[in-house]
């Protein structure tokens, strides 16, 4: 039905000739669609049946009065076979129920009802807000006001209506919450409840065992970002299983038959949104989701029963998330070492999963023999600790038989299902699901499997499901669907009215209900055609690359750009050599910033007065303007101002400048013998095991920037703290995670010849250390490397069969900053760089082949590997960081546009390996705007490299926010020339895009653009009924200032059929539209081919 809704939308929006992106619609399922539109339109005489229908079972009505294109509301029945024998009404909504209607009806031979009683405010007592029509087909139509729907009292009755319509003719509410029958209707499933006291015997769980005494009502918390179904016959999941229902609700599989309670904490106020839970669990508990199942096996399970989670599509996760995943194993898998876990595979052989054995994963499991008391579902069961502690036990083996009822529970704390999220974890306050599988469903699943020793992967095909509860999250947006309160999960259907339900054909990632699915489909590129938007003012403007601002931050208009050339490299590396570094030194117990100066072999350390006191900072400071980028931090371009006035007086060479060096240099301050020099401090520390080793030591915090630090070594960590606040670790790093401990290279150090240095290597970065002299590094690297040695890591069977990849992911102690840097280097709290893994102590323009570089970049990136190759990963990860000594401000114009092309990707790959890809154009914003790569002696985001850089020189996007809210960063490095092909050679991975990048190069740059172009508007469609229409790509409107004459300009570029029909027309008879844009990305893949080749297949 939803597939057919999809293709009825697509023909009626072009037939139609639609210029609003949204439809005021309401689907009804119908045994007999001709008959009940018939119907329909006797009774509403303004709505007509439209001209052409997609197929004969389906009709679509629309109201001639107010025509879809002018506002107007569209009705459409689809025939649906198979329908719950309670046939639920669907819902239609009016201003206002005339007589007429009604008796047009009842002459016709239709059957109404209307309530004894349906006054819904004081007084009145003769409006009709309430009508029960059977249409001549079969269908029920529930006809209410749109006052039912603003009063709570009007949308509980109309709750209660299509749970049990025949309540309708009953004289008010109360008749029927206290039935003594309540019937749940969720789809095509229907579950019977009976209330029961606490003497429940076994012969009655056909039917089930209930929760409570009390009387059953049907008021439940809404849970609108959760589609949630249940497992039935044939493996089929039955949809719409209503969440915290106060009866347990039968359910049976091909393996299992029993009932089920399902229970979550509401969003809200537990009181207001569920007393009656809230009473029995939440006011009592801290649980957040409870899940308790009781039944019969249908036969003997065969090999290891398991429970768990499973995810329906495989895992791609970028470095984070999987370090972040890792770690949540490694805490699963110290409680239960039986744990199994797979990321699933792309074949779909293995689904994802976290499963282990349902002895241990239940908090509580009753066995009932025939004729004992079955536990009551929805309370606390009794369970000896004895009994708890031998099912956790290892080396358990339980018994599972056909005779027994076995009663299972589940809750946890730290599960928030409707936000998605897991809270309040050891690791981190709250995790997004979203992060590790993205769109995909969530399934609680009991199963069986008998996989032979030899393969240790739970297959699906070898996989017994007993149970499984599906939930899908439709997000955090369908909390403000236009949905009643208290609406019942047997409603299926939306109102028809000037508030109905608007189905969007234009912004592909809209939220619009979580029944009815949007009409429009994003564009796979090996999917389906695209959908066809016509060009409008509503487009939708997420597409673009919005920076984020700080309140500490600005946003750079200069006038002029810096004179960043080879000159001002040169001149960096000089003053690098005088002024290597600033220091938070520790200083009787707070820090405060000193600055290395080398003069005469020898290093001292300043404050920054003392250097304005002897040389003239005002002039470097004025210069620093010019020369270097305005993004600098503020220690940063102090640090350069200092080391640019020395230098200055150094080539001064007057005897007033020699004699201000020298009593610069020979001043006495605490600092020159302070450095690395502190007291011992007292260590102590209840939560560490034995102290191995501990000392004074200065940390790289980034390039340029060095804190000082105390640092101890455990049998667990290396931990770095404050010299004189040991409480609480600024740095800490597994023992597990370390790849290697060496000493750093002479050429490789920071230039401060009385000082050394050692590296610690973990996957994702290089911690430098440095020491006051050789002696005590020499000891600190000789003992690491001796921990190392002994350290051994105890992995379950589970654990040992990942690669090495694995181990140290799941050591990382927090991977977002193992793979994204905080720069002290660069403005921007939001901004982080990626490559990130090494320090550079050389300045720009030591690199001395970037076009080379960067290429070998991009192949590492776009080559398929597999991510457990650690040697590849760590390769790429320092090949990125060397980008940090590229200056391209000797590069012509063509080889920065060759060069800054391939970085794009680079950065793009980089980013899709380490956080995985943005789903949503809402993602993108920030996505793109905080990801950052640090090149030339600058640094910018993959917006500001697109918008400030490559596209510099050409027009914004045609979205009119967009002047407004792309970033207007200067860049001297920057390109001056216009090429409208540029846009079709950037690719974001988006599924709009092709699939494959080449990497250019400058002697083929002008074929390989041609040849991206072409491929791009592939997709392009010419279509020809009355008026010849060309669809092309998104992006063809958004910079279509680029283009000039958009036809003129791509016509040579469309494929030879294209150009053909398009030469038979003239301009005027052609008419232009784009298609819409999916932002959901992938990895790209490289492309090898001929530099001129067409087969950058999509």
């Amino acid at each position: 039905t939803k597939k057919r809704t999809h293709d009825w939308g697509t023909g009626f929006v072009r037939r139609m000739g639609l210029t609003e992106s949204a439809l005021l619609l309401t689907v009804i399922p119908s045994r007999s669609p001709k008959e009940d539109a018939i119907s329909f339109m006797r009774i509403f005489d303004s709505f007509i049946q439209e001209d052409v229908s997609l197929d004969a079972s389906t009709v679509t009505l629309i109201e001639n009065e107010r025509p879809p294109k002018d506002g107007g509301s569209t009705v459409l029945f689809i025939e649906q076979l198979v329908i719950p024998a309670t046939n639920t009404p669907s819902v239609l909504v009016l201003e206002q129920i005339q007589n007429e209607l009604l008796d047009i009806a009842r002459r016709d031979g239709m059957e109404v009802l209307v309530p004894p009683s349906p006054a819904l405010t004081d007084g009145d007592t003769e409006t009709i807000h309430m009508a029960l029509i059977q249409l001549k087909g079969g269908t029920r139509l529930l006809v209410v006001t749109t006052q039912v729907l603003e009063l709570a009292d009007g949308r509980q009755r109309m709750a209660q209506i299509l749970v049990n319509p025949e309540s309708i003719t009953q004289q008010n509410s109360n008749e029927l919450i206290n039935t003594d029958y309540v019937h749940i209707d969720v789809g095509d499933a229907n579950f019977d409840s009976k209330p029961e006291d606490n003497s429940v015997s076994q012969a009655d769980l056909e039917a089930t065992s209930l929760m409570q005494d009390e009387p059953t009502t049907c008021h439940l918390p809404r849970f609108p970002t959760l589609d949630v179904s249940v497992l039935g016959i044939s493996n089929q999941y039955q949809p719409n299983y209503p969440v915290n229902a106060p009866a347990a609700v039968p359910f049976e599989t091909d393996l299992f038959k029993g009932s089920l309670v399902l229970l979550m904490r509401p969003d809200g106020d537990p009181a207001v949104q569920d007393p009656f839970w809230n009473e029995k669990v939440f006011s009592r508990k801290k649980r957040r989701f409870i899940i308790q199942l009781q039944g019969k096996f249908k036969r003997k399970p065969r090999g290891m029963v398991y429970a768990g989670a499973e995810v329906s599509d495989p895992m791609k996760l970028g470095l984070v998330s999987k370090g972040m995943c890792s770690i949540l194993l490694k805490l699963i898998n110290s409680f239960n070492r039986d744990m199994h876990y797979s990321f699933g595979d792309k074949k779909l052989l293995e689904q994802a999963h976290i499963v282990i054995p349902a002895w241990s994963f239940f908090e509580r499991i009753v066995v009932t023999k025939p004729g004992e008391t079955l536990p009551v579902l929805g309370e606390d069961w009794v369970e000896t600790k004895a009994s708890i502690e031998a099912r956790k036990a290892g080396n358990f083996v339980g018994d599972w038989n056909t005779e027994d009822t076995y009663s299972m529970s589940y809750h946890s704390m730290y599960i928030d299902l409707p936000n998605w999220q897991v809270v309040k974890l050891p690791i981190a306050p709250t995790l997004d699901l979203s992060t590790f599988w993205g769109k995909s469903n969530l399934k609680i699943v009991l199963y069986e499997n008998a996989t032979p020793n030899n393969d240790k992967r739970h297959l699906k095909k070898d996989n017994g499901y007993f149970f499984g509860i599906q939930m899908n999250y439709l997000g955090a947006e369908a909390k403000d669907a236009n949905t009643p309160e208290t609406m019942p999960w047997s409603l299926t259907t939306r109102a028809m009215s000037e508030s109905s339900i608007m189905v969007n054909f234009n912004d592909t990632d809209s939220i619009v209900s979580d029944k009815v699915q949007p009409l429009s489909s994003s564009f796979n590129i090996t999917g389906p055609s695209p959908t066809i938007v016509e060009e409008s003012d509503g487009e939708e403007y997420y597409f673009f690359d919005a920076e984020e601002i700080g309140p500490e931050e600005e946003n750079f208009e200069e006038s002029s750009r810096p004179a960043h050339d080879a000159e001002s490299i040169g001149l960096l590396e000089r003053i690098d050599l005088l002024c290597p570094m600033w220091i938070d030194m520790c200083m009787k117990g707070k820090y405060i910033k000193i600055y290395a100066f080398n003069i005469g072999g020898e290093t001292k350390f300043r404050l920054a007065p003392m250097v304005s006191d002897y040389f003239d900072t005002n002039q470097s400071s004025w210069q620093s303007e010019q020369l270097w980028s305005p993004r600098l931090s503020n220690g940063e371009r102090t640090r350069r101002i200092m080391g640019h006035a020395l230098l200055m007086a150094l080539d001064t060479k007057t005897l007033d400048s020699a004699g201000k060096l020298n009593a610069f240099m020979t001043m006495r301050t605490a600092f020159d013998k302070g450095f690395l020099h502190q007291q011992e401090v007292s260590l102590s520390s209840k939560r560490d095991r034995l102290i191995r080793r501990s000392g004074f030591i200065a940390r790289a915090f980034s390039d340029h920037h060095w804190i000082e630090e105390w640092m101890k070594v455990t049998d667990r960590q290396i931990a770095f703290y404050h010299p004189q606040r040991v409480t609480k670790a600024n740095l800490r790093v597994s023992l597990r995670s370390i790849l290697e401990v060496s000493i750093l290279p002479r050429e490789e150090c920071p230039p401060l010849p009385s000082f050394y240095f050692m590296t610690i290597a973990t996957l994702g970065r290089t911690i430098y250390i440095m020491f006051a002299n050789e002696i005590e590094r020499d000891e600190w690297t000789a003992h690491l490397r001796n921990v190392l040695k002994k350290f051994t890591i105890k992995k379950s069977p589970d654990l040992a069969r990942e690669s090495h990849f694995s181990d140290n992911l799941m050591a990382l102690d927090n991977p977002s900053d193992e793979f994204l840097h905080k720069s002290s280097m660069w403005r921007g709290r939001q901004r982080r760089v990626l490559n990130c893994r090494k320090f550079s102590f050389k300045p720009a323009g030591t690199m001395k082949a970037p076009l080379e570089l960067v290429e070998s970049c991009l192949v590492q990136a776009l080559e398929p590997r597999d991510d457990s190759e650690e040697v590849n990963l760590v390769a790429f990860l320092d090949n990125t960081s060397r980008l940090k000594e590229v200056d391209v401000s000797d590069l012509n114009e063509n080889e920065r546009l060759t060069f800054f092309l391939n970085l794009y990707h680079v950065l793009i790959m980089h980013a899709y390996l380490v956080l995985g890809t943005p789903d949503s154009s809402r993602k993108w914003i920030s996505y793109f705007n905080t990801i950052s790569y640090q090149c030339s002696d600058d640094v910018f985001s993959l917006t500001e490299m697109e918008h400030c850089i490559i596209r510099s020189s050409m027009n914004y996007p045609s979205q009119f926010l967009s002047k407004f809210v792309l970033p207007k960063s200067r860049f001297p490095f920057a390109l001056e020339s216009s090429d409208f092909r540029i846009n079709f050679a950037l690719n974001c991975g988006s599924l709009s895009n092709p699939s494959l990048v080449p990497v250019y190069r400058v002697d083929t740059l002008s074929q390989q653009l041609d040849a991206a172009s072409r491929t791009y508007l592939q997709v392009a469609e010419v279509t020809h009924n009355k008026k010849t229409v060309l669809t092309l790509p998104r992006i063809c409107q958004w910079y279509g200032d680029d283009f000039g004459g958009v036809l003129q300009t791509l016509k040579p570029l469309l494929s030879g059929e294209a150009q053909k029909i398009l030469e038979k027309r003239s301009e005027s008879d052609i008419s232009i539209k784009y298609f819409s844009y999916n932002f959901e990305c992938r990895h790209l893949e490289l492309f090898s081919g001929p530099a001129d080749s067409l087969t950058f297949t999509r």
